[in-house]
């Protein structure tokens, strides 16, 4: 994935962007509104290496709708849906999209193969 017009717009020497449009939702019986923000995700490779959301965006980079960066309240019902990017070494190829406390105990809550 690569900016299609701000060349300025790169990840690291040696790295690139991967995307990944995600989705989270609060289910109506929970009865209560739900935290939700980009932390709670990263990308894994094969050899166990993880690889957190970045925590920069800019005005269209990564493509709208973006997940939100910072903590955002969704109410019951409701859902969350946006793009965000990981930067991972060029020849890593990414197999698993998690969501999990990454900043907590370290679990991993969900994960789906991509």
């Amino acid at each position: 994935m690569q900016h299609p017009s701000n060349p300025y717009i790169v990840p690291g020497k040696g790295n690139r962007w991967v995307g990944a449009k995600v989705e989270q939702c609060v289910r109506k019986s929970y009865g209560q509104p739900s935290e939700v923000v980009s932390i709670y995700f990263a990308v894994g490779d094969r050899s166990g290496g993880l690889y957190e959301a970045e925590s920069s965006s800019w005005d269209d980079w990564p493509p709208l709708p973006q997940y939100p960066m910072i903590e955002r309240q969704v109410q019951p019902g409701d859902c969350a849906v946006g793009w965000m990017l990981f930067q991972v070494p060029a020849a890593t190829k990414v197999e698993t999209v998690q969501f999990g406390d990454f900043y907590g105990d370290g679990s991993v809550i969900a994960e789906w193969q991509v």
